[in-house]
C-alpha cells in the first residue's frame, strides 16, 4: 500500500455518535506538510523554528528539519558553540487561560471570549514572533515551554519566562558545568511523559459513571455536594492539575568556528557555518497525541562561555581536612558547603554573600583560565561573561562575542512533519469544486473574487450547430482540460454523435487519436495513420 492510499471503512457520522467517533472510525491516512522555514536570532534565545496545528488522535511520526545556518563574525576564533533542536507537542488544554473558554464555544465554534486572547501588531511596529493578529499561538507555545524546561521553580512555582529576555525573545541559561551548577535550578531536559491528573472528584464521578452506579452528569454529581459548576468555570477554579507540555525530541551537537580569508580587511576573520539535518520522533520515538494542540520546534545556540567574574581557582580554599574525606562529605552535606561574603572568595562583584559546595568541584570541576604576566586574564578570552546569581547572559555580554551588531546567527532550511492521521484527503477535484463554487472571474479585471462582490455581465456568444454537436463539444472540452489537470477523465464520444468517424483531439485538435467503438473498417480513408488509443 502507498503512503497516500487510504483503506475503505464505513464510517458512522450521525449526530448520536458525534465527530469524535466519526473521527475515531474514519481510515488511517498519513498527512505529509512540507514548508520552507527561514529565520534570524542570537546566542541563548530561544529562537522558534515551525509551528504545526495537530489533532487529537494522531501519532507524529516523524519531524525532520534540514537547514543551513551561518553567523556574523566572531571575536572568538577557537571556542565553540553547542547547537540544540527542540520538538515539543503543547496540547491547548495547556494553556491555563483559555482552557475553561476552550470547552465553551458559540453556535459557529468560536472560542468562547476569543477577543480577548487576541493580539494585534501595530503597522510599523517590531515584530518578536511571525504573527500580525488573532491568537497568538506562537507566544503562547513559547510561554508554556519555557516556564516548563527551561526557567528554574521558587517555591515551586516557575520564574517568569519573560524575566530573562534578549532583543524580544526569552533566553536559557549558559549551562556551564561547574560547581557553581547545584545552587542553580539542573535545566538539563529528560525526555518523559507526564499524564494528565485531573482532579480527584472528576475521577471518583467517572468510575461511578462507568460502573453504572449515577446517571448524574458531572455537574450535576457536584452540584449534589453543594458545588456550582458554572460559578466554579466564571471564577476559573480549576478542577485539574496542569497539563505540561511534552519534550518530543532533542537532538544536541558541537560546532566549532571557521575561519575564512575577508578581502574587504584583508585579515581572516571567524564565524560559524554548518549544515543541520536530523530526524527526530522517527521509528521507536514515535508519539500518540491525546489532545489538539501544536507541534512546536525550537533551536537553541549556546556559545562555550568562561566566567569572567572568576578570579581564580576554589582549591585555594580547601583549607578544611573535611573537604579531602568522602566519606564525611557524602554523610553531611553541611561539610562541603561554605559561606563567602560578597566580594570575597573567588567571585567578585556579588550583591551579596554566596554558597558554593565543594562537593561539586569533585563532580563537575572547575574553569581553569592561565595566562601569565597579565592583570586581567580575560583581556585574552573573547567568550567570557558574568554568570551572576542568575547565571543567564547580560545582554551586554550576548553582543559582546561578535564583532556586528544585530542578529547573530541566519537560517533557511525546510521543515518535513509526518503524521498517521484520521484525516481523510482532499483530492484535487473537490477542492476545485469548492474555490468555483464560491469563488469566480471578474470579466473586467480578471481577478479571482468571492461571488458577492464579482459583477458578472451576461456574455453574448452566438452558437452555431446541432445539439449533439455542442454537447460533443463541451463534453470534449472538460475531458481535455480535466486530463490536463492530472484527473482521469472517461471520454465517450458516442454517447453525444453515435457515428463512425467520430473523432476527438487529445491534447490538441487536429490529431489523428480515433475514439473507443469506431472500427477501423469505418475510419474515413482521408486519415493517415489513424491511432486506436483506446481500442477498436
Amino acid at each position: 500500500m502507498s503512503e497516500n492510499e487510504t483503506v475503505k471503512k464505513t464510517v458512522r457520522t450521525d449526530n448520536s455518535r458525534g465527530i469524535v467517533n466519526a473521527f475515531r472510525g474514519s481510515a488511517k491516512y498519513r498527512r505529509h506538510p512540507k514548508f520552507p522555514i527561514r529565520g534570524a536570532f542570537s546566542p541563548f534565545q530561544l529562537q522558534p523554528v515551525c509551528l504545526a496545528p495537530v489533532f487529537g488522535g494522531e501519532t507524529v511520526e516523524k519531524v525532520n528539519v534540514n537547514l543551513k545556518l551561518v553567523s556574523s563574525r566572531l571575536k572568538n576564533s577557537l571556542s565553540g558553540f553547542w547547537h540544540e533542536f527542540y520538538c515539543f507537542y503543547i496540547p491547548l488544554i495547556s494553556f491555563d487561560d483559555m482552557y475553561l473558554d476552550l470547552a465553551k464555544f458559540s453556535s459557529d465554534s468560536t472560542i468562547n471570549n476569543v477577543d480577548s486572547y487576541c493580539e494585534s501588531v501595530e503597522s510599523g511596529k517590531k515584530l518578536n514572533y511571525y504573527h500580525r493578529s488573532g491568537i497568538n499561538y506562537i507566544k503562547r507555545c513559547l510561554k508554556s515551554v519555557t516556564e516548563t524546561y527551561f526557567r528554574p521553580r521558587e517555591n515551586n512555582v516557575a520564574v517568569s519566562w519573560d524575566k530573562y529576555t534578549y532583543k524580544g525573545l526569552p533566553i536559557c541559561h549558559v549551562q556551564s558545568k561547574g560547581y557553581i551548577q547545584d545552587f542553580l535550578p539542573d535545566e538539563e531536559i529528560e525526555q518523559s511523559v507526564e499524564e494528565t491528573a485531573e482532579s480527584e472528584q472528576y475521577k471518583t464521578w467517572e468510575k461511578l459513571y462507568a460502573e453504572g452506579s449515577t446517571a448524574f452528569s458531572f455537574s450535576d454529581y457536584m452540584r449534589y455536594f453543594g458545588f456550582d459548576i458554572e460559578r466554579i468555570k466564571e471564577e476559573k477554579v480549576k478542577l485539574r492539575e496542569p497539563y505540561p507540555p511534552e519534550l518530543l525530541g532533542f537532538h544536541r551537537s558541537y560546532q566549532m568556528p571557521r575561519d575564512h580569508y575577508d578581502i574587504s580587511t584583508g585579515k581572516y576573520v571567524s564565524n560559524l557555518k554548518f549544515d543541520y539535518n536530523s530526524m527526530l520522533c522517527y521509528r521507536r520515538k514515535r508519539k500518540y497525541l491525546n489532545h489538539p494542540g501544536f507541534v512546536l520546534s525550537l533551536m537553541v545556540l549556546r556559545p562555550k562561555v568562561y566566567a569572567k567574574d572568576q578570579l581564580g581557582t576554589f582549591t585555594s580554599y580547601m583549607s578544611d581536612l573535611n573537604l579531602f574525606q568522602p566519606d564525611v562529605l557524602r554523610s553531611d552535606y553541611n561539610h562541603s558547603v561554605r559561606i563567602f561574603e560578597k566580594n570575597k572568595g573567588v567571585y567578585s562583584g556579588r550583591d551579596s554573600e554566596y554558597m558554593i559546595d565543594f562537593a561539586d568541584l569533585y563532580r563537575n570541576g572547575e574553569q581553569f583560565v592561565s595566562v601569565s604576566d597579565e592583570k586581567d586574564p580575560y583581556s585574552f578570552v573573547g567568550n567570557s561573561v558574568n554568570f551572576g546569581k542568575s547565571a543567564y547572559a547580560s545582554s551586554e555580554d550576548i553582543a559582546s562575542l561578535f564583532m556586528d551588531s544585530g542578529h547573530s546567527f541566519f537560517y533557511d532550511g525546510l521543515a518535513d512533519i509526518q503524521f498517521k492521521s484520521r484525516v481523510v484527503s482532499s483530492d484535487e477535484q473537490k477542492r476545485l469544486s469548492f474555490d468555483y463554487k464560491y469563488y469566480s472571474i471578474d470579466p473586467t479585471t480578471n481577478e479571482v473574487k468571492p461571488k458577492d462582490s464579482a459583477t458578472v455581465a451576461p456574455i453574448e456568444k452566438t452558437i452555431t450547430g446541432t445539439a449533439g454537436e455542442i454537447m460533443l463539444d463541451g463534453h470534449e472540452k472538460k475531458v481535455y482540460e480535466d486530463r490536463l489537470k492530472g484527473f482521469d477523465a472517461q471520454y465517450d464520444p458516442l454517447l453525444y454523435k453515435p457515428y463512425a468517424g467520430a473523432l476527438w483531439a487529445f491534447p490538441a485538435k487536429g490529431t489523428t487519436v480515433v475514439p473507443k467503438g469506431v472500427k477501423r473498417k469505418d475510419v474515413p480513408g482521408y486519415i493517415e495513420k489513424p491511432d486506436f488509443r483506446y481500442g477498436e
